[in-house]
């Protein structure tokens, strides 16, 4: 039954697309079915086999020789051998380590690549939630706008009120349904990429209101917390650590190395057996690996340190920015909250203590500056993401 019920609902998320109620149910399913994300992850597997190449032990050596004799002279005579080499990088679990440390080099990355993708997911998230928001706002704008239109086209019946006047309300409705109409395609573009985010599949999504993440109250603190689950910084290292374990591979490697076998002479009336002993002596051959994977592991050093600089530099602007962002955001929502715009100028209107253009004017400042509200909130959020991007 469970495995039914998976399979309808795989089907209506097909057929019909997906309705998320939250960010985090979106970024599981973008997760979930992301192309690029399959992709990074085959790219992984496919290294960690590369990275096993070369792990054992050289093959097995089994020669043999035929000797022919001549008449009168020694016999035909068959030389059997088998031989097997030894390496102290192998047999010291030198190459082990390094295919270990390879392997977390492998996985971080994949670490960085669902980051970023994760990211962008988030980010078109948070567009959507602003845009939505816009749209009732939009709303709302075209409500007022209509009910304005009809009560002058009313008193330009009557005489109340000019040709001039009237056709002020008429443009001023054709604006609004022109901005609605223009958010309503911004919506369709990101619901679009956010489809492609999700491996094609469609997600249609209509919430206006952020959840609830707050800034961190000290950036030196966090950060401090923070910096070894960030994936950059995990990466780096990660790279310092496959660069140690290649020094002591590279090191291994210059030891002598050894084989032991078996040696077989068969002749005719006469066969002989013992064992085989070498020795290779690394005189020429990875003269210089040492030497490269310590200038590798300094370059490794070098780019820890350095990147550990950007990351923290980068990540403290985005946290006074944000910062700046959601002191903007609180100052305008404590305006708007405290004020009926809309109703004090409807009354001043119909009282005509105003003219329609100072009307229009007047509403459309409190307009913009509703809407610069939201634009504030969506700066502050698309900020916070970023700064945040490494608990998604």
């Amino acid at each position: 039954m469970r495995k039914f019920v998976v399979s309808a609902t795989s089907f209506l998320l097909f057929s019909f697309g997906l309705y998320a109620q939250t960010s985090k149910e979106i970024l599981m399913s973008v997760e979930n079915n992301n192309v690029q994300l399959k992709t990074l992850k085959k790219e992984a597997e496919a290294k960690k086999v590369a990275n096993r190449d070369g792990l054992t032990l050289d093959d097995p050596e089994l020669s043999v020789k035929q000797l022919f004799g001549t008449a009168g002279g020694a016999g035909n005579e068959t030389e059997l051998g088998l031989s097997q080499s030894f390496d102290f990088a192998t047999l010291s679990g030198a190459k082990k380590k390094l295919t270990v440390a390879a392997d977390v080099v492998a996985d971080v990355e994949y670490l960085v690549g669902r980051q970023a993708v994760l990211l962008e997911a988030k980010q078109t998230v948070v567009q959507l939630i602003s845009i939505n928001a816009q749209l009732k706002l939009a709303e709302k704008k075209l409500q007022t706008t209509q009910m304005f239109n009809e009560s002058m086209q009313k008193r330009l019946e009557k005489g109340d009120a000019s040709i001039i006047e009237a056709n002020q309300a008429a443009i001023q409705l054709i604006k609004i349904k022109t901005e609605k109409l223009l958010l309503e395609n911004e919506k369709n573009t990101q619901l679009a990429k956010l489809a492609r985010l999700n491996g094609g599949l469609t997600i249609n999504f209509d919430e206006s209101e952020y959840e609830s993440v707050e800034l961190p109250a000290d950036f030196d603190s966090w950060f401090a917390g923070m910096e070894s689950k960030l994936p950059q910084m995990q990466l780096v290292n990660a790279m310092l650590e496959k660069s140690h374990a290649a020094v002591s591979q590279s090191k291994k490697q210059n030891w002598p190395s050894f084989s032991v076998g078996y040696t077989g002479v068969m002749s005719e009336g006469e066969q002989q057996h013992g064992a085989t002993v070498g020795v290779s002596l690394p005189l020429w051959a990875n003269r210089n690996s040492v030497k490269l994977a310590k200038a590798e592991q300094l370059v490794a050093e070098s780019k820890v340190a350095d990147e550990r600089l950007l990351v923290e530099a980068n990540l403290r602007d985005l946290y006074q920015k944000a910062q700046a962002l959601g002191g903007a955001s609180r100052e305008y929502r404590k305006v708007l909250e405290d004020t009926n715009v809309e109703s004090v100028l409807k009354k001043a209107f119909d009282a005509k203590a105003m003219t329609v253009h100072e009307y229009v004017g007047e509403l459309q400042v409190f307009y913009e500056m509703k809407q610069m509200a939201l634009e504030a909130e969506r700066d502050y959020q698309l900020a916070l993401a970023e700064l945040l991007s490494c608990e998604l």
